[in-house]
């Protein structure tokens, strides 16, 4: 393989500490896989080289590689993940000790997301929603990663927090479970306290490489650093603008603090972007530039210019995907991906392709559905509530989301009388009612009366704006991770889907539809692909189309109400967006989601003051 001069450089450099530091498309798995063949070549064991990967794909695809770059070698050097790592360390220690450990995720007797769902509505006597699980899930990885103690979180998104935690572990103790976070703390804490195990491990290698080092946690580094403080022959390749997994607890700062810990540590470039054109390469390098916290380099491209990197404002959600569905069409582009900061943001685009017929493909593990997120709930709670006065399942999951100003205890004591029929009137004529509660009952059952007998697709608008729908969706945003922008997003794709529903029933049927639709479209190999730029990290498009792009989304609501250092890891998940596209790249701002007025993004303001 003919190398550059910077790759050349990093791929023979041996012995020693060494960081890489390598800009997006600077070839850093060809320079890996060169850097072993020349260990090898050098006289080094195949066997005594490691290489640790942040993913199990990427890991894959090193071995698959290696394996045909060089053929029939008595012995193959070894791919892992820390994870995988760490998993061989617990099974040699629990052999050794006789334990039976088992593994929570992939279990088929617990799941983790239910069990976790379990301990919050047994905390909180409500049910979590799929974003705020997604933020308990992630915010216990974080606290292993970070190695800190529960009562030490600096951050407040979950009530309760360490009570759900040490529920949380708790069980995993009582039933001998590990999850993914505790391979790492398990592994870390044996290697530590078993000396013939560290003994073992560390002169199983005498070379050890870290890919995407920017990932690593604390906890991560920790392992890396006790198995090569001796032999202390590390080669770590990172790019600390690509640094966006701070949610779980991936720590950047320990990649200006090597220099601690390794002395005689050397740190190379690689700046020289293959990928991105030129237009695109001198935007990303203006835009990440303001950072503050990074290590100083000048990217450029090996490519020529083409398109400008364009910033269209649209006039709302579904003109974005108007104006991507024109472009690629009268354009006739091929390999196309339209990208966002969250998973919701593919809600609307999926609704609109499959009514256009449009072949999609999504390959990240969607979290968020049509049919079961909390406001698609809320609101068929409160249509079928109309339809059915008298159920009060129904109605005691959303008579604190609307107007009528009822309490909990009025409907503990509604439950406990055991009466049936509409449930409204016997709220009304409980005993001791005042006369204004009467009257606002009153007013609540005129309105779901008049919600019965409208039209599917004047339903939706009617809860919004007349039940009261609205002002709850304010107040509960605060305390949701998506923000009120990320919610309107949520809430105008289902008001979409209701305008075209001759029915309740057709309503419900169509959002499991979709529901089917997103799982299906994770097995397609052709079509535009859609992704949240997370898991578009290390892949590459001829045509990308970052959308949603305004205050309150991206950047996200959290990013203003933290600290600086959150603002640039937004700033750096902006950059490793930018830089997925190979020849065009195209950004939308829509002006308003449905009757609401957007603010432009501050990246979009930066961007132009830069380009």
């Amino acid at each position: 393989m003919i190398l550059s001069k910077e790759q050349r450089a990093a791929a023979e450099s041996l012995s020693g500490s060494h960081l890489l530091i390598a800009c997006p498309g600077a070839g850093k798995t060809s320079v890996l896989l060169e850097r072993v063949e020349n260990l090898i070549n050098s006289g080094v064991d195949p066997e005594k080289i490691l290489t640790i990967t942040f993913s199990k794909t990427a890991a894959t695809e090193l071995e698959d590689r290696f394996s045909k770059k060089i053929e029939n070698l008595q012995s193959t050097p070894h791919f892992y993940t820390i994870h995988a790592f760490s998993y061989r360390v617990i099974r040699d220690y629990s052999k050794n000790k006789g334990l039976n450990l088992k593994l929570l995720e992939g279990s088929k007797e617990v799941n983790k997301y239910k069990l976790l769902s379990n301990f919050y509505k047994e905390v909180h006597n409500e049910y979590i929603s799929e974003e705020k699980l997604d933020t308990l899930v992630n915010k216990i990885g974080y606290i292993k990663n970070m190695m800190m103690n529960v009562d030490d979180d600096p951050f407040e998104e979950i009530d309760r927090f360490s009570e759900l935690f040490d529920m949380y572990e708790n069980f995993k103790r009582k039933y001998k479970y590990i999850d993914f976070d505790d391979m790492l703390a398990m592994g870390l804490d044996i290697l530590k306290k078993d000396s013939a195990l560290r003994r073992k491990y560390v002169n199983m290698y005498d070379f050890i490489q870290v890919d995407e080092g920017q990932d690593t946690s604390k906890l991560q580094m920790e392992i890396v650093k006790l198995l090569t403080k001796d032999k202390k022959n590390l080669f770590i390749v990172a790019d600390d603008d690509q640094s966006i997994y701070s949610f779980r607890g991936a720590d950047p700062q320990g990649l200006f603090d090597l220099q601690k810990f390794f002395p005689d540590l050397k740190v190379h470039y690689m700046e020289t972007n293959y990928r991105c054109s030129k237009n695109i390469v001198t935007a990303a390098n203006n835009f990440i530039n303001q950072n503050k916290i990074r290590y100083d380099k000048n990217l450029k491209s090996s490519r020529d210019y083409t398109s400008p990197v364009e910033v269209v404002k649209v006039k709302d959600l579904e003109s974005q995907y108007e104006y991507i569905l024109n472009d690629i069409t009268e354009n006739k582009l091929k390999d196309c991906a339209i990208l966002y900061r969250n998973n919701v943001s593919a809600m609307g685009i999926v609704e609109y392709f499959e009514s256009k017929d449009i072949k999609f493909q999504i390959k990240d593990n969607l979290k968020i559905r049509f049919h079961t997120h909390r406001i698609a709930v809320d609101l068929l709670d409160t249509l079928n509530f109309s339809e059915n006065p008298e159920k009060l399942e129904y109605f005691e999951n959303i008579y604190y989301k609307v107007d009528g100003y009822i309490s909990r205890l009025m409907i503990e004591q509604l439950k406990i009388s055991g009466k049936n029929g509409n449930v409204l009137d016997n709220l009304m004529y409980a005993e001791g009612l005042k006369s204004y509660s009467k009257r606002e009952i009153e007013k609540l059952k005129d309105n779901f009366r008049r919600l019965k007998n409208l039209p599917m697709n004047r339903k939706v608008d009617f809860i919004i704006e007349n039940l009261g729908y609205k002002k709850y969706m304010q107040y509960s945003s605060k305390k949701e991770s998506l923000g009120l922008q990320g919610e309107l997003i949520v809430l105008e794709s289902l008001k979409r889907i209701s305008k075209t529903s001759s029915s309740l029933k057709v309503f419900q049927g169509r959002l499991k539809y979709l529901d089917n639709l997103m799982d299906t479209s994770s097995k397609e190999q052709k079509g535009i692909f859609l992704s949240t730029i997370h898991s578009a990290k290390g892949k590459e498009y001829k045509h990308v189309y970052m959308i949603d792009v305004f205050e309150g989304v991206f950047p996200s609501k959290e990013s203003k109400e933290v600290d600086p250092i959150i603002v640039e890891e937004e700033r750096r998940l902006f950059y490793v967006g930018m830089t997925r596209a190979k020849d065009t790249l195209t950004i939308l701002f829509p002006a308003a989601i449905g009757e609401n007025k957007t603010d432009i993004s501050v990246f979009l303001k930066e961007l132009s003051q830069v380009t």
